[in-house]
């Protein structure tokens, strides 16, 4: 099933985890997507692939995007 969090609506998704503050988030038709929204960045990605996220948070480093940090 979905583990859902904050102001969510989501309509045909199936094992989704989806965590949003106080911006809706709305989902459609997805399957095994990540969902993460804070209040300056939003994460999208395949259950599959969540294991990837430290490269995002290197590409960021590399970039000196630190306030995503």
């Amino acid at each position: 099933g979905n583990v859902i969090n904050g102001n969510v609506v989501s309509v045909s998704s199936k094992n989704c985890v989806i965590e949003a503050k106080d911006k809706l988030i709305a989902v459609v038709g997805l399957e095994d997507i990540v969902v993460v929204d804070t209040d300056d960045a939003t994460l999208v990605c395949d259950k599959e692939h969540a294991g990837e996220i430290k490269k995002i948070l290197a590409k960021l480093r590399e970039e000196g995007k630190n306030e995503y940090l």
